[in-house]
């Protein structure tokens, strides 16, 4: 017969393993908890560094890139006949090398006076030039030549929204009428970007046709050079403008004379506007204040990228060439992503 000192209560076995459960259950729990502990300081530490080192990998590229514009602009400085700009010149080559990291770089260097810049419009109707070739009336040829008839509207919109006074139909009072009014700036733009606040001006007029052609469209034949206003409309170079930058600035009739001009520039580069008499002498007069053969604005393109291209850097420069050949950067522009 059990002593009465041998006695347990009911259940003390039992809640004695409870208690022993719940204490492993515990132990265990913290053990988890401090492993997830380190595995999320471990993974915070990692995440770090990679952010880390893609923020030096993006400085890289950055200064990469920065670099290759310096070289570009180098080349554009060296170049010794600054009265005639051709794409025969050494600076015009698109140039593409890869630097002592293993960075590819790529730089394109075009002058501004293949393209018609649209503050041309900006400038005041008596500094036009004469013959009648307004900035207006080259506009409107440019654009039926780039497919774009019946442009009148958007014209005057333009001339509207970069003239300095506050007179004419798109004005103030017109875009006070819109779904998100606003009042045009009344200066020349700064980026292509502001065209799209302008009356008539959709996206899809700004849509690179691509594949090198020189008839092309607005986007390749128009651009907005962040230069201070000339005063007058700037002109374009006889021996870099595309096809239809030509056509519109020759006007309706001329296409044989635009072609041949461009059969003559292809066997060597116009040193004169003079040479237009070899095309069409009754141009010449008309058409000297618009055409030149040489630009003094250039824009710069660069791009930087990693060997697997899984990460790269641009930059958009525009650049101003005084006639003493110094290079003065007018507006600087970084890209993500590399698409300069």
């Amino acid at each position: 017969m059990p002593s009465r000192g041998a006695h347990t209560r009911p259940g003390g076995v039992a809640s004695a393993s409870v208690q022993s459960g719940m204490a492993l259950v515990l132990a265990l729990a913290a053990v988890a908890l401090a492993g997830g502990l380190v595995f999320w300081m471990q993974a915070r530490a990692m995440a770090g560094q990679r952010e880390a080192a893609r923020a030096v990998q993006s400085e890289r590229l950055r200064l990469a890139a920065a670099e290759a514009v310096r070289l570009a602009m180098l080349s554009l400085q060296e170049d010794d006949d600054y009265g005639v700009d051709s794409p025969s010149d050494a600076w015009a080559a698109p140039r593409e090398w890869t630097n002592g990291d293993g960075i590819a770089l790529r730089t394109v260097t075009e002058d501004a006076g293949r393209w018609f810049d649209w503050n041309n419009l900006s400038a005041p109707a008596t500094n036009s030039p004469s013959g009648g070739r307004t900035p207006r009336a080259v506009l409107l040829d440019l654009m039926e030549a780039c497919g774009q008839p019946d442009a009148d509207a958007r014209a005057d919109a333009l001339a509207d929204y970069t003239d300095a006074d506050s007179e004419g139909a798109y004005e103030a009072a017109f875009y006070r009428l819109a779904d998100q009014p606003f009042a045009p700036p009344n200066r020349p733009l700064w980026a292509p970007g502001e065209l799209l606040d302008v009356h008539d001006f959709p996206p899809g007029a700004f849509q690179a046709r691509g594949g090198g052609r020189e008839d092309g469209g607005l986007a390749e034949s128009c651009a907005v050079v962040p230069a201070p206003n000339p005063g007058a409309p700037r002109p374009i170079n006889l021996n870099t403008a595309g096809r239809a930058v030509l056509l519109g600035v020759f006007g309706p009739g001329r296409e044989r004379a635009v072609e041949a001009l461009m059969a003559l520039r292809a066997v060597q580069p116009l040193e004169s506007a003079g040479m237009l008499a070899a095309v069409d002498s009754a141009a010449v007069a008309e058409l000297q204040p618009w055409v030149a053969v040489s630009s003094p604005f250039f824009r710069i393109r660069a791009r930087a990228a990693l060997p697997d291209a899984t990460a790269a850097a641009g930059v958009v420069a525009w650049v101003e060439r005084g006639t003493d050949g110094q290079i003065r950067i007018l507006q600087w522009m970084e890209t993500e992503g590399g698409g300069a």
